[in-house]
């Protein structure tokens, strides 16, 4: 069966989750070729992922994410190279900026999401 072209909004979005997936390989020190050889993944099929041409589906990026150590959700999401310092600044001007119920709210899902 022929892969499906994508359009460009796919393009765009297949590059956006792509961009993250490298970055979390990188980080977790994975292959490209540990992908392959632990979920029988052609390598046309990974470079074709990582090239834009096709989009994995959501199954075979579960695989990725299980085989890294994180969640689905984590695993496309881009992870920041602002270090500690700079991203407590970054909070803390956000913080001010927010009204006390907005302020509240972002606390309580801050906690939540520490659980």
């Amino acid at each position: 069966m022929a892969d499906k072209e994508l359009s460009p909004e796919e393009k765009n979005s297949n590059a956006q989750i792509m961009s993250s997936v490298r970055k979390w390989l990188e980080i977790k020190n994975v292959q490209q070729v540990d992908i392959v050889n632990r979920y029988n993944i052609s390598t046309g099929t990974i470079s074709k992922w990582m090239n834009g041409g096709i989009s994995p589906k959501a199954s075979q990026l579960k695989l990725i994410a299980d085989m890294l150590g994180i969640d689905l959700v984590t695993l496309l999401t881009y992870p920041s190279n602002i270090n500690s310092e700079d991203r407590y600044k970054e909070a803390k001007e956000i913080a001010q900026q927010l009204d006390d119920s907005a302020y509240q709210s972002w606390i309580n899902i801050g906690k939540q999401l520490t659980k």
